[in-house]
């Protein structure tokens, strides 16, 4: 099955007229934190990424599946792969709902987080608490306006219609959808103002947090997508001052004895600056096939190739 895409035209998946019944994200039945080290443990422990943005994966040229994967997928899936409008307004968008829950919890933490007791920790655990917040706040804000909205063009980013901007925990507020240059500016107002809250460096760190590392990292793509390549370098060249290390994967066994694919793809991951932990496969048990344009660029003798990539008894990768 071939996917159907017009190059050169960027198409928002979901069009949205308005927000209500699309923030529906506030958790029930649950004892809400208050204290510096409640706060911090609800990042911590709510914080994931889902199946990894399965919109922008499923419309990734990566990637293919077969006809009968498709079949089975569910309606917002199928039509995600096949660049499709939705056809009707029930369609769940898990991208979409898992994304504002998170913002909704960092927004929850940034309104309490100032005077919040500290029972026994210190200012500089709070700034941390904050810190987390806005970066976590950023990051989902930087994965919906490039799954929602038109790329970044400095020319027409103050027009272009993107997502709402949601920066309180008040989820009945009627939002409008703000433009791609509000929605970045935010995103780089959140990051700028995190860095200056980081109160330590840490290495290792505990990689469900953010990390200086990361945050330095985050921003230098943000500028990237904005092709402001003096701030990219910028900030590139800050987060790998900050850590730099890099797996070699020759120290690892071969995939016969498990390999590095467990570890790189866990908190051993020495690599990472950025990891959230996970609540499942993206894949869910689908046979998902490398394109073989892609599939072509391994080099013979790329450990990644053998590590990760499986081929099956007709010959797809």
């Amino acid at each position: 099955m071939n996917k159907r895409i017009n190059i050169g035209v960027i198409v928002v998946l979901f069009i949205l007229s308005g927000c209500e019944g699309y923030l529906d994200i506030e958790p029930k039945g649950v004892v809400a934190p208050v204290t510096v080290d409640q706060l911090g443990k609800l990042l911590v422990g709510e914080y994931k990424l889902g199946y990894s943005n399965r919109v922008s994966l499923m419309m990734s040229d990566e990637f293919h599946i077969t006809d009968d994967t498709h079949r089975s997928l569910l309606k917002w899936n199928k039509r995600a792969y096949l660049w499709e409008q939705p056809s009707d307004p029930g369609d769940t968008d898990l991208d979409w709902r898992d994304a504002y829950y998170i913002i909704y919890l960092a927004n929850y933490v940034l309104g309490l987080i100032d005077e919040a007791p500290l029972n026994g920790l210190t200012e500089s655990n709070r700034d941390h608490v904050k810190a987390q917040a806005l970066a976590i706040r950023a990051y989902k804000y930087f994965d919906l306006v490039n799954i929602y909205a038109p790329h970044y063009n400095l020319a027409t980013a103050s027009n272009d219609l993107s997502i709402p901007l949601l920066l309180s925990a008040d989820i009945d507020a009627q939002l409008p959808r703000s433009s791609v240059q509000n929605v970045y500016d935010q995103i780089l107002e959140d990051l700028l103002n995190s860095i200056e809250l980081f109160p330590y460096s840490e290495r290792p760190f505990v990689l469900i947090n953010q990390s200086l590392a990361g945050v330095y990292g985050l921003l230098s793509r943000v500028y990237l997508y904005m092709n402001d390549w003096d701030s990219t370098e910028k900030y590139a060249t800050l987060a790998l001052n900050e850590y730099d290390h890099l797996e070699d994967y020759n120290t690892y066994g071969s995939k016969e004895n498990s390999g590095p694919a467990n570890e790189l793809e866990s908190t051993k991951n020495l690599e990472a600056v950025l990891f959230r932990s996970s609540t499942g496969s993206y894949s869910r048990g689908m046979s998902v096939y490398l394109n073989a344009q892609l599939v072509d660029l391994f080099e013979p003798g790329d450990l990644r190739y053998e590590y990760f990539i499986t081929v099956d008894t007709d010959g797809l990768h």
